[in-house]
């Protein structure tokens, strides 16, 4: 059996709704049990804001293996202009271990750095992944 990821982000343009920076990567194709090549995409779009504290990051989409590598990547850049950032996780739509791991890995960042890295606003989604994992309790999550 081939398992399939709807797309929720089919016939959004880059800018659509709210003024940020997309990133669109390849997820994968599956080609399996020949069945029909399906090319699989994700989307994570940002912003990034100051406020009174420091940075804020606010995140809409999949936090996923295709935009892992890029969130962190941002969430570094932040760290580097600031010794607070926060992460705004409420328009997050999915998060798979790679998009922990990005998380994760920019909190270790951080704290080497002497910053501090806060999520904020949790989705659905992202507030069971990361209860699940139990890092709320290694994670700073403001509610």
């Amino acid at each position: 059996m081939t398992r399939r990821r709807h797309d929720r982000h089919q016939g959004r343009r880059d800018g659509d709704d709210w003024s940020t920076v997309s990133r669109a990567g390849h997820y994968g194709t599956d080609t399996s049990h020949g069945s029909p090549e399906v090319k699989i995409t994700a989307l994570l779009s940002y912003n990034t804001r100051h406020d009174g504290s420091g940075i804020v990051v606010e995140l809409h989409g999949d936090m996923d293996l295709a935009t892992a590598p890029q969130l962190l990547d941002v969430l570094q850049d932040a760290l580097n202009r600031d010794d607070a950032v926060t992460v705004d996780l409420g328009a997050v739509d999915f998060i798979d271990s790679s998009g922990v791991g990005a998380l994760v890995a920019a909190d270790s960042y951080g704290t080497a750095k002497g910053a501090r890295l806060a999520l904020c606003g949790l989705s659905e989604p992202a507030k069971r992944t990361i209860q699940i994992l139990g890092l709320d309790a290694t994670l700073t999550v403001r509610t």
